[in-house]
């Protein structure tokens, strides 16, 4: 059983064991209770927000890194 998960530009995709799902009936979702499932689904939409907060916090200390860098050249000179 499949959650996905997308926020631009992030697509996470959990790919869930049958057995983890065993008693869902994978061919009517639409009958089953939502509670089921949601926690799987939120776990999707958590690791999709990591990955974009990551990728943030990266290009911040890499920005700060060339920004001392740039300082550290001009004070040399």
């Amino acid at each position: 059983m499949k959650f996905q998960a997308t926020k631009w530009p992030v697509t996470i995709t959990l790919d869930v064991a049958d057995d983890y799902t065993e008693g869902v009936d994978k061919e009517n979702l639409k009958e089953e209770s939502p509670e089921k499932l949601i926690q799987l689904q939120e776990l999707a939409d958590m690791l999709a927000d990591a990955l974009i907060k990551a990728k943030g916090q990266i290009l911040a200390q890499q920005e700060a890194k060339r920004k001392q860098t740039t300082q550290n050249n001009g004070t040399e000179s």
